[in-house]
């Protein structure tokens, strides 16, 4: 019996993707997806090609750890391989977190949009700001108080309750 193994490929500094090295996700991943294609927000993914990836890298964002990475692939890139996004997860946090692996797939799904010409494109968070600013002046932005209603509205307090 023949042991399977997993691809490995190493992308240049210059490609449209974070240096690393990365492998195809895993079924689970891919099931996740699946799933998750029904839902409201993510839906018109089903016009695009999206690959799933695993790095095994530790990926930032300035100082700060990312567990996931949404690309949108160049023209260049889409001419090589034909996909329109890669997502890219963080292996070892996936493997070490079974509870967030859906709620992580969503957000990264979340930043691969549509424009109105049918194009690709990422779309940002909806909400940036630092603690300590709203500490401060409270939910003093439109973007903020519309989270903190959502946020009532579902009844999400935080991550562990």
């Amino acid at each position: 019996m023949s042991k399977k193994t997993s691809k490995v490929v190493h992308f240049s500094p210059d490609s449209s993707l974070p240096e690393g090295d990365f492998r195809e996700a895993n079924d689970e991943a891919k099931d996740i997806y699946s799933q998750l294609l029904q839902d409201p927000h993510t839906k018109h993914l089903v016009n695009f090609k999206v690959k799933l990836l695993f790095t095994s890298k530790e990926m930032k964002k300035g100082s700060k750890r990312i567990l996931g990475k949404a690309v949108k692939c160049t023209a260049r890139d889409k001419f090589l391989h034909g996909y329109d996004f890669l997502i890219i997860l963080d292996e070892p946090i996936w493997g070490a977190m079974p509870k967030y692996r859906e709620p992580l797939m969503f957000h990264e799904m979340l930043h691969c949009g549509e424009n109105d010409d049918g194009s690709p494109c990422i779309i940002e968070h909806d909400v940036e700001e630092f603690g300590a600013v709203v500490q401060k002046y409270g939910l003093w932005k439109e973007d903020l108080s519309e989270f903190s209603q959502q946020l009532d509205l579902f009844g999400h307090q935080s991550a562990q309750g």
